[in-house]
């Protein structure tokens, strides 16, 4: 049964941020049409899809409710992700010079996994985290 729930609070979480890269890579492009620095858009982009996350983890992903306990936990990890995801973009796309497309999969892969553990155990206090191989 937990390998189960595990399965579709991945797929919801997947899902999720497949959503918020669509999102993220539109709005990099349309930054860089009009000429915004891409880590200042990136910056802006990520901060709208955190609030926007933040509902969708708490109701369709980990199927909670909202409340100051679980709002205050996710704004202290907001505030650390949101660091760490805008210095590793930097670094992408500063020092490495790779492609938005290229810095927001590796984002993601690299921090998503880490965000679903810490979203699951410490933000919305569910444990079952690990599975049985």
């Amino acid at each position: 049964m937990v390998q189960k729930h595990l399965f579709f609070e991945l797929l919801r979480y997947g899902t999720t941020t497949a959503i918020s890269l669509v999102f993220l890579y539109g709005g990099l492009h349309v930054a860089e049409t009009i000429h915004l620095p891409s880590s200042f858009a990136y910056a802006v982009l990520i901060t709208i899809v955190y609030i926007a996350v933040y509902l969708s983890y708490s109701h369709f992903v980990f199927r909670t409710k909202p409340n100051q306990r679980t709002l205050f936990r996710f704004v202290l990890m907001l505030i650390a992700s949101w660091i760490a995801n805008n210095l590793l973009f930097h670094v992408s796309i500063q020092w490495l010079h790779l492609t938005y497309g290229i810095a927001l999969l590796i984002n993601t892969f690299v921090l998503g996994w880490i965000r679903f553990i810490l979203q699951k155990t410490f933000v919305f206090g569910k444990t079952t985290v690990l599975v049985d191989v």
